[in-house]
């Protein structure tokens, strides 16, 4: 038995080997697999040896045949592949170096390239400057010969002659010879100080063209002269003219007539002296020095004007030369010809012809002269009259000449024009015709017609020009643009399928005046309205000879002037081009609901007809206000034999009285107000049944991920009419829009209760399981392809955002699983309700139980007055999933209490209780002295006032059934005086040195979006600091920022054209999350500034720190120095936001005493790391990746600190 066992051991040995070889074979062959492209499941060649690692049996038989051994094989197997290893190498190193030296060429290349760039552009840039400097030249040459010269013109022909002038140049400079030149720094005494500032940027630009060393000499000593000039202007305005002109005069007489090296060593002296360090009046002499630079200037413009003076004498003396030359070859010319032609031959009849010439003329006679005057006949005005002389008149004339000459113009003969020049430029006319052939040629958009029809207008007078030109009509071109507008009643009534009228929201006018005789007068527009039409107005157009005014007829509504919408007024090449559109009003705009009651029916229900004073009156006293009466439309409309509604009443309803947007609940208030009847009660009607009978509504679980509140109610026997019914539709829609805010909180089913069957089942399922026929349609479908149907209905689709998104929609179902609607988007075909409808079950689901309470009192108390038992509502129960039920709609009536003091003490009335009491009843309250206090009211508040929140809603109230108008008039018993913030009057000081500093203020938003506030400072959000907007309406506006950095550099942006430095500032609040305070947020007040220049500024916003600092009286101290009260000092940071090593804290000791135990416990504070200091702010220069976030392409410093811990409290002003 042991031999067995011990047999046995071994046989389990062998086959666990054979086991564990098995699956090494297998490992091996599925890594093989592995390498391979192929695997066993796809094996096109059908290789069975495909999991089998490959193995070279001939090259083994071959091996064996010639002797060798398996060691020597594989040791010639192992040199071969180490010889094949370093040859790879070889290669790969080969390889390595020609890429090296490739890529080294390539650089070399590129680095070529990149020079032939520089130096080609180098060539533009100074070729570009060259050509603009020429063209600066010619443009003044320009305007000088066309009689427009500007001061620098006058310079710049000086320098015309300090070179001898080319031959291409003679035009220009024959212009020139005719100008008297004086000195050139004597131009700018004649000058205005406007035009000397001009000429100071003129002189700028030139210095930045000139390259040649003479002309930057000339145009550096003019700009010292032209700063001369502004500085004596300021100082006139600073001084005064005589105190300046005394000390000018001073300076003038020490220095005029100096030569140029008189003045250079006058200034060595006057520089020594400075540097001596004696007792002198140092601003005596370094005024002195700088008005001798002025007159070093002046020396050396003289020397200028010499050579100029040269130059012009030579220009002028070749140019006598060469006339005179020109002359004589004209003179020898024509003594030839006259040789030719025999002169002596004409030489008589020239003489008889003179001759004959004189005995032509009339002998004078004293008749041909007026009679004298004698001055005793003329009238006593004419006596009067200043009489000149002949001296006077020469002299005069003589003064108008001197003007003339001291323009240094000469006048020329005037050429006649070359008529094939003129003929080039096309006129008026031409460019007119070709605008409007463009115009009529451009094809119409989708949305505009043809408008080319011309009132006439009426005219009493004519034209005053009439007698000397012919009066006639302009051509034009007209374009009127149409389009739909969807408001409220479209919406309702129409769709894209079937959409509304078009209607004109605006109009595009191009008239043609080519040949208009006064060009610099534009033609002008005008409106005319008529009397009696409010709907169209005229549109009258005058330009003036020989045009003819020309009218439109125009629809009468505001224009809208913004270029951005379309508005265009240009009159250009002949062509009036006035284009507009039409302001939009929006539904959405109006911040009272409006309620249209049929006028008729409103007198039926109220027991009388009113006047429109009466009612505007009565809807006063009770606090409402009377919109539009539509009665003088309808009428006129049935005079003209149009359709027409019934004359409506649109009255304005308060945004909490939802009792009152219905016809019913106003007719009901105001019955109530006047008298005719008492408050109604509204109660709930049980069935025979009781609360066991009653219709129940099962809420499933799933509904709580989209509207988890469920409410139900049924109306029973009602009897509607066609207006109450389109009443009961409408009370739906005013509740969506109101309260519900378009469905998203709230939303109304009604159904038709006798189609259906109860009990009734409020689910939550996914789209594609929910099938129905919706209201409307004639064909099933599911829930996922309502959302495609009902996008192009503009009516529902507003709606469709608030489900599209969810995994499951909200689905209403009966007893038998047929479908009454699917909230908030669409009813069921199956339950609709209609005129024959007698019973109405309200279902109402939402996302606020508050709201859903009041929407279902609401809905339900309005039209139960159409029940058989008016103002009775059949209750339903409702029972939610975790086994709770309610009785829905809740009406109890809410207790509540009012007293007659109060009242009393917020109106000024001296009412009692019970008179308190009787005011509240024609609120539609109930109320009652209370049995235990005289001056408490008993209220009992029905389920239809949810605006009934606080004694204060009972106070107005009280009000407006007394009547505002009779409340009486009070002064207040007490008067109070304004004191500024702490806080606030330290930003104002802030501002206020800022500011002085040449700082710019900005005021950018507080609020901004989410990337600009943490990504963009590359700052980490921990949802612990910044207070986030729940429901932004833009990505801009996404949280409360948490600094003022983001700000100031969006302004640097927007501003990033403005010249360098930018220096912008800004003192105001950030927010921060603060669980503690009770509204989970607290302001802080920052201050911050950004220095953005060519050079990163980390020294200016120190110094900025420093000098508010040093406003505030808080001293700078070292980090170390523990014995100092009071303080402030900056340590090194590590902050993304700021380059590294560029960025610091600023910290703020506060002042706790210097004792010895203050000092030490500071010590041991700060020898742990943890000082007591104050961390009050930052400073830095500003990571490129932040500006480059921002798109500013300038360094960039940054200061903040908060100012909270320098506030002081203020003294009151009195206690």
């Amino acid at each position: 038995m042991a031999y067995r066992r011990k047999r046995d051991k071994s046989e389990d040995k062998k086959a666990r080997k054979a086991e564990k070889r098995r699956a090494m074979e297998e490992e091996e062959a599925r890594r093989v697999a592995e390498l391979s492209i192929y695997s066993a499941t796809d094996n096109p060649f059908h290789d069975v040896n495909l999991d089998q690692q490959f193995r070279w049996h001939k090259k083994t038989e071959k091996e064996k045949k010639q002797g060798l051994t398996l060691e020597e094989a594989q040791r010639r197997d192992a040199i071969r592949r180490q010889e094949a290893k370093e040859e790879l190498d070889r290669l790969n190193k080969r390889r390595a170096e020609r890429e090296a030296e490739q890529r080294l060429r390539e650089e070399e290349e590129i680095r070529m390239h990149r020079l032939t760039e520089s130096a080609q552009m180098a060539d533009w840039l100074a070729k570009e400057e060259e050509f603009q400097l020429e063209q600066e030249r010619n443009r003044a040459m320009i305007r000088i010969k066309e009689k427009r010269a500007k001061a620098i013109d006058f310079l710049a022909l000086n320098l015309r002659y300090v070179n001898p002038p080319s031959d291409e140049d003679d035009e220009l400079t024959k212009e020139g010879l005719e100008i008297d030149l004086d000195e050139p720094y004597t131009i700018v005494d004649s000058l205005t100080p406007q035009q000397v500032e001009e000429l100071h940027d003129d002189i700028e630009k030139y210095l930045r063209l000139e390259k040649s060393e003479t002309n930057l000499e000339f145009w550096t000593n003019m700009m010292v002269i032209t700063k001369d000039a502004l500085e004596r202007i300021k100082a006139t305005r600073r001084m005064g003219a005589a105190a300046a002109a005394a000390v000018e005069a001073d300076i003038t007489a020490l220095l005029q007539g100096k030569s140029y090296e008189h003045l250079v060593q006058l200034q060595r002296q006057i520089q020594g002296k400075l540097a001596s360090g004696e007792p002198i009046d140092t601003d005596y002499w370094e005024g002195l020095l700088q008005k001798l630079l002025v007159w070093k200037a002046k020396a050396k413009l003289r020397s200028f004007h010499e050579v100029v003076v040269r130059n012009r004498l030579e220009q002028l003396r070749k140019r006598q030369r060469d006339e005179a030359l020109q002359a004589q070859e004209e003179l020898l010319a024509g003594v030839a010809r006259s040789a030719q032609r025999g002169e002596s031959h004409n030489a008589m009849p020239t003489e008889g012809a003179e001759r004959e010439a004189a005995e032509e003329v009339e002998p004078y006679d004293r008749s041909m002269s007026p009679p004298l005057i004698d001055i005793r006949d003329l009238k006593h005005e004419e006596r009067e009259m200043h009489i000149v002389t002949t001296i006077e008149d020469l002299r005069y004339l003589m003064q108008q000449r001197h003007n003339i000459a001291g323009t240094r113009f000469i006048p020329k003969p005037v050429e006649v024009p070359v008529q094939e020049q003129a003929a080039e430029a096309p006129s008026n006319a031409d460019l007119a015709e070709a605008l409007y052939r463009a115009e009529a040629e451009r094809e119409l958009d989708e949305e505009e017609e043809l408008f080319n029809v011309e009132e006439t207008i009426n005219r009493t007078t004519a034209y005053n020009w009439e007698d000397k030109y012919r009066p006639r009509k302009p051509r034009y071109f007209n374009r009127v643009h149409t389009g739909y507008e969807w408001n409220k009643y479209n919406q309702t009534h129409y769709d894209t399928d079937n959409p509304p009228p078009k209607v004109v929201q605006g109009y595009k006018f191009n008239i043609f005046y080519p040949d208009l005789i006064d060009k610099t007068k534009a033609p002008t527009y005008k409106i005319i309205k008529e009397p009696g039409n409010d709907e169209t107005v005229l549109l009258l157009f005058s330009a003036g000879p020989p045009y003819e005014d020309i009218a439109f007829r125009i629809v009468n509504r505001e224009w809208e002037f913004s270029h951005k919408r379309g508005f265009r007024s240009s009159f250009d090449r002949g062509c009036l081009s006035l284009w507009f559109n039409f302001r939009r009003n929006l539904s959405h705009q109006r911040s009272m609901p409006t309620v249209a009651c049929d006028k008729e029916e409103l007198w039926k229900r109220l027991g009388r007809e009113y006047s429109a004073d009466e009612f505007d009156r009565l809807l006063f006293e009770f606090g409402l206000e009377l919109d539009e009466d539509t009665t003088a439309e309808v009428e006129e409309l049935r005079k003209k034999g149009l359709p027409a509604e019934r004359p409506q009443l649109k009255i304005e309803i308060p945004a909490n009285r939802y009792d009152l947007l219905c016809i019913e609940g106003i007719s009901r208030a105001l019955r109530v107000f006047l008298g005719l009847d008492k408050p109604p009660q509204y109660k709930l009607a049980y069935p025979a049944g009781g609360e066991s009978a009653l219709l129940t509504a099962t809420v499933e679980p799933e509904t709580k991920q989209i509207r988890p509140y469920f409410a139900c109610a049924v109306l029973r026997n009602v009897k509607f009419t066609e207006r109450s019914y389109e009443s009961f539709i409408d009370l739906q829609d005013k509740l969506h829009q109101n309260i519900c805010r378009r469905r998203q909180f709230v939303a109304i089913g009604t159904h038709d209760l006798d189609t259906i069957q109860a009990p009734f089942r409020y689910r939550a399922r996914p789209p594609k399981d929910i099938k129905f026929i919706p209201l409307g349609k004639s064909q099933e479908y599911t829930a996922e392809e309502l959302m495609t149907v009902y996008e192009s209905e503009k009516h529902l689709a507003r709606y469709l955002p608030i489900i599209r998104d969810s995994p499951v929609y909200p689905i209403i179902y009966d007893k038998n699983n047929v479908v009454l609607s699917m909230p908030p988007i669409i009813n069921s075909e199956h339950s609709k309700i209609t005129l024959n409808t007698r019973n109405i079950f309200i279902d109402v689901t939402a996302t606020d139980e508050t709201k859903l309470n009041i929407v279902t009192n609401i809905i339900a108390t309005m039209f139960s007055e159409y029940c058989a038992e008016p103002y009775t509502i059949e209750p339903c129960k409702v029972i939610y999933p975790d086994g709770t039920t309610r009785i829905t709609p809740d009406l109890k009536y809410r207790t509540t209490s009012a007293h007659a003091s109060y009242v009393n003490s917020c109106t000024g009335l001296n009412l009692d209780a019970p008179k308190v009491a009787k005011l509240l009843e024609r609120m539609t309250l109930i109320a009652s002295v209370s049995p235990n206090d005289a001056d408490e009211v008993i209220v009992q508040v029905p389920p239809t006032r949810p605006d009934i929140l606080h004694e204060c809603d009972l106070m107005e109230d009280a009000a407006i059934a007394y009547g505002f108008n009779k409340l009486p008039d009070t002064f207040p018993a007490t008067s109070t005086v304004a004191q500024p913030l702490a806080i606030s009057k330290l930003s104002d000081i802030v501002r206020t040195e800022w500011a002085m500093d040449g700082w710019v203020e900005a005021l950018p938003l507080i609020l901004c979006s989410h990337e600009e506030n943490f990504e963009w400072l590359n700052r980490k959000d921990d949802g612990k600091t910044a207070v986030r907007i729940a429901n932004p309406k833009t990505l801009e506006f996404q949280v409360v920022r948490t600094s003022l950095l983001q700000g100031l550099l969006k302004t640097i942006r927007e501003n990033r054209s403005h010249p360098l430095p930018i220096r912008v500032f800004e003192s105001a609040d950030v927010v921060f999350k603060d669980p503690s305070l009770e509204r989970q947020a607290r302001n802080v007040r920052h201050a911050a500034a950004v220095w953005c220049n060519k050079t990163a500024g980390f020294e200016v916003v120190h110094g900025l720190l420093d000098r508010i600092m040093l406003m505030l009286e808080i001293p700078r101290i070292r980090s170390d120095d523990f014995k100092a009260e009071t303080g402030y000092y900056i340590k090194e940071r590590d902050d993304p936001t700021f380059f590294p090593g560029r960025a610091a804290t600023i910290y703020y000791r506060l002042p706790k005493g210097s004792n010895g135990l203050t000092v030490l416990k500071r010590t041991l504070k700060a020898a742990l790391n943890n000082p007591d200091d104050l961390e009050i702010g930052v400073l830095g220069i500003l990571h490129p990746a932040v500006l480059e976030k921002f798109e500013i392409s300038y360094p960039c410093s940054a200061l903040e600190f908060t100012l909270e811990p320098f506030k002081k409290e203020l003294q009151t002003v009195w206690t």
